[in-house]
């Protein structure tokens, strides 16, 4: 089985492109896609690497894992990395916008990122988190678009990452959607799971999340809130909100590396450019 295959991306890719199509026929919000709006599902379209084109994220997610086996495995058919490679999240409330997403500054995000990351070398994908349901005070609205970054993160110690974490935890620069939650995260990719970490970073979102809070109403004032999240599946109107916000992005430009990461990065957008054209 090799590294792309193990990653599950063009089975789980092809799934979520039926699951959009029967959303626009089936939710209650189907009337807000347009014509052009279902072309842009169409196979010819994925040269363009729009995000919303499950094909465009087949061939991107195929160029990027060749990109993964051939710096981490030790051929195409090996899972297991020979050098210790971490998954590390990032999340801010300043990235949160209207479900529209159209608010969202990638290029003020990017710079961000890049400046929080600086010296690493990573590779990465912005993906944006439908909270269908949000508690009263946590945004200005009751949902939201959370953008935030998955990368995969090497050539750095375990302890040296982990620090960097608690760092931007507690710099108060950076905030999650409820306190309570921590806005960074580093964790070690355990052999044999990175082609499944690398499809997580590389797929369509698949749930929506709703955060609730516990304790809200006490007499206490000495007692903050606790939330808690829940993750659910998306529901066909969902995955149109998602759709809605994500079909002015590419695949390209939602990525972004550093240090030995930008080579890998460079060769994957050629590498899936010329392979949209040469097969559709």
């Amino acid at each position: 089985m090799n590294f792309f295959r193990a990653s599950e991306i063009e089975s789980s890719e092809y799934k979520n492109g039926q699951l959009l199509d029967e959303a626009f026929e089936t939710a209650r919000n189907g009337h807000t896609v347009s014509r052009v709006d279902r072309k842009l599902l169409k196979q010819r379209v994925c040269r363009e690497l729009i995000a919303v084109n499950n094909y465009s994220r087949i061939m991107w997610g195929c160029a990027i894992c060749n990109e993964l086996s051939g710096f981490f495995c030790h051929d195409d058919g090996d899972v297991e990395h020979v050098q210790d490679v971490y998954l590390f999240t990032l999340v801010h409330r300043g990235w949160a916008t209207s479900v529209s997403g159209q608010d969202i500054d990638l290029y003020k995000m990017k710079h961000r990122l890049w400046s929080a990351l600086q010296g690493l070398s990573f590779l990465g994908m912005i993906e944006p988190a439908l909270y269908a349901n949000l508690e009263d005070g946590l945004f200005r609205d009751k949902r939201c678009i959370f953008w935030h970054l998955h990368a995969l993160v090497w050539g750095v110690s375990e302890g040296r990452l982990k620090k960097l974490a608690k760092s931007l935890n507690a710099s108060g620069t950076y905030q999650a959607i409820a306190p309570g939650f921590d806005p960074a995260d580093a964790r070690t990719i355990t052999q044999g799971t990175l082609p499944i970490v690398a499809g997580y970073m590389l797929k369509s979102p698949t749930n929506a999340y709703r955060v609730y809070g516990f304790n809200k109403d006490s007499n206490d004032a000495s007692i903050a809130p606790n939330y808690k999240q829940w993750k659910d599946p998306l529901r066909p109107g969902e995955r149109i909100t998602l759709f809605h916000a994500l079909k002015h992005h590419y695949l390209d430009q939602l990525a972004l590396s550093g240090g030995e990461g930008r080579q890998l990065l460079a060769r994957a957008k050629r590498t899936a450019r010329r392979q949209t054209r040469l097969h559709f």
